[in-house]
């Protein structure tokens, strides 16, 4: 309705009315995007679909290849060319030093 208006408008008086034009067109894309934000669950719903999604992934990853034993740390570095550990990259932390 606003945009109809608006176009009225803008067809009676071309540049002076197209200012009305371009915020009625941004006003219907506003109303646009909250109805479908209103046709699509709530966030907190949303977020908690993916957590699950998310904590099957994991679970069903096999993370022993990444653990270094040794050294009872995850290994963030994987050398896929020769099957190894990277040792440098064990930590995504800083070390401490003294």
């Amino acid at each position: 309705m606003v945009t109809a208006i608006a176009r009225s408008l803008a067809e009676e008086h071309a540049e002076s009315a197209q200012p009305v034009l371009d915020w009625a067109e941004a006003l219907r894309a506003c109303v646009d995007s909250h109805l479908r934000d209103l046709q699509t669950p709530p966030a907190a719903e949303r977020l908690a679909t993916l957590a699950e999604r998310a904590q099957t992934l994991v679970a069903g990853m096999d993370f022993t290849f990444l653990f270094d034993p040794a050294r009872k740390l995850f290994s963030i570095g994987y050398r896929v060319s020769d099957g190894t550990l990277d040792r440098g990259a064990t930590t995504c932390w800083p070390r401490r030093r003294g």
